[in-house]
């Protein structure tokens, strides 16, 4: 379901988003892996300010994603970051 909600929208990430929260089935799950799939397709630029501003842990999360960026590379900078792995 949430591939069928990311592909019929196209690049519009809002209503790719609610039509996956808004079908009789796991419209939790769907949404979010709607929203994942469209970020990924579409850039973190087209999710709209209102979808991201009020996210808790916002900070956390984005320097989590740097971080998972940089442990594809091959300096040991995330073993500096996350020692013990």
């Amino acid at each position: 379901m949430a591939l069928f909600c990311a592909c019929r929208v196209e690049d519009d990430f809002t209503g790719g988003v609610r039509m996956a929260v808004n079908h009789s089935g796991d419209s939790d799950s769907t949404g979010a892996i709607t929203d994942n799939i469209l970020g990924y397709l579409l850039g973190r630029h087209v999710i709209p300010p209102t979808f991201r501003n009020p996210l808790e842990l916002r900070a956390v999360i984005e320097r989590l994603a740097v971080d998972l960026f940089i442990k594809f590379r091959s300096d040991d900078q995330w073993w500096r970051l996350y020692p013990g792995y």
